[in-house]
């Protein structure tokens, strides 16, 4: 196994770091390890087009409305001229962007 050596820890820090080893039983160096694997164990890239992609579409079946434009009819979307950017009436996936400069 290999070895870490902390140097100029600011005490506030050492205490909170001995207070949680007391606290759930383990040695300093226990919980600093474990400290390190609960952070690098939950670190993950989030894929934020999937996000909005899933908030875009849950707003367009709930009928929600851009730039309040709620007071209009009901009518299709694009009877009107009025269809919301990335609307599609088939429930595609809306074409992504490639801005290639």
């Amino acid at each position: 196994m290999a070895t870490i050596t902390l140097k100029k820890i600011p005490p506030e820090l050492y205490r909170e770091l001995k207070n949680r080893a007391l606290a759930h039983h383990r040695s300093l160096n226990q919980e600093v390890i474990a400290t390190l694997q609960g952070v690098t164990a939950t670190t993950h890239r989030l894929d934020t087009q999937a996000i909005v992609r899933s908030h875009w579409n849950t707003a367009l079946r709930a009928g929600h409305r851009r730039n309040g434009n709620r007071q209009r009819d009901h009518a299709k979307p694009g009877s009107n001229g009025n269809t919301p950017v990335g609307y599609n009436d088939n429930e595609s996936e809306p074409l992504e962007h490639c801005d290639e400069s």
